[in-house]
């Protein structure tokens, strides 16, 4: 892992920053919460590594509003895909 931020991604295109916010604020302290509403995904930025590795292992996979989550390194996704940077 390389970053504080977490790719969250196959997101329903209805979820709020408060919802994501529900579920990711118990892996630690959130900086700050960017949706690309209507794409289905986001970023979450974390204080440390160790919660974005957290938060990553803790959601993955998880379903979410009908939607199995997928959650990575932010750098990881922005390196292999353009797009998103």
């Amino acid at each position: 892992m390389e970053s504080h931020k977490v790719y969250i991604g196959n997101l329903s295109h209805s979820v709020t920053e408060e919802e994501i916010k529900d579920i990711y604020e118990e892996f630690g302290d959130i900086k700050s919460i960017h949706l690309n509403a209507g794409e289905g995904f986001g970023f979450i930025e974390y204080g440390t590594i160790e919660e974005a590795e957290s938060a990553i292992h803790g959601t993955h996979g998880k379903e979410f509003f009908g939607r199995t989550l997928k959650a990575e390194d932010a750098r990881q996704v922005m390196h292999h895909a353009p797009r998103y940077r």
